[in-house]
C-alpha cells in the first residue's frame, strides 16, 4: 500500500502482512460530531473490503456540507492511526438521484480530499483508490 507524498514520490506505508485499515465517514463541517461512523479494523488484508452500511438523519442546514470518506492505517505498536487518504461528496450530490455515486475514486491528501473527489481509472492491482457504492 502506498501513499503519494506532496513532492510526487511514493512512500510505502506497510507490507500486506502488517496492513491494518479502517474507514471513517463523517459530515463536515460538523462541530457536534452528529454524523461520524467508523468501520472495524481490517487486519492483514492486501485489498480490504468494508461492506458496511451507515445511516444518519440529515437536517436542512446539512445541504451545504460534505460527506467525507477517510481511509486510515492503524499502527498498534505505536498506538496511533495514520491517514492514507480521503475524498468527499457534497450532500447535494449524494441526494441527487440523477448523479449516481458508484465506482472507484482516488484517495486524496486531507486538505484536498475534504473538498473534492476524483474518479479513478482502475488498473489491475491498483490499491490507491476506493470503491464507493
Amino acid at each position: 500500500m502506498y501513499r503519494k507524498e506532496e513532492n510526487g514520490e511514493k512512500e510505502q506505508l506497510a507490507i500486506a502482512e502488517n496492513t491494518k485499515c479502517f474507514d471513517e465517514i463523517s459530515l463536515v463541517p460538523d462541530n457536534s460530531k452528529r454524523v461520524h461512523w467508523r468501520t472495524s479494523v481490517q487486519k492483514a488484508q492486501k485489498n480490504p473490503v468494508f461492506n458496511q452500511k451507515f445511516s444518519f438523519e440529515l437536517v436542512a442546514e446539512d445541504s451545504t456540507k460534505r460527506l467525507v470518506f477517510s481511509v486510515w492505517h492503524r499502527d498498534f505498536v505505536k498506538e496511533r492511526s495514520e491517514l492514507i487518504g480521503c475524498m468527499s461528496f457534497s450532500i447535494r450530490h449524494v441526494l441527487d438521484d440523477a448523479q449516481k455515486i458508484d465506482g472507484w475514486y482516488r484517495l486524496l491528501r486531507e486538505g484536498f480530499g475534504t473538498q473534492k473527489h476524483f474518479a479513478a481509472h482502475v488498473r489491475k492491482n491498483q490499491c490507491a483508490a476506493k470503491h464507493v457504492k
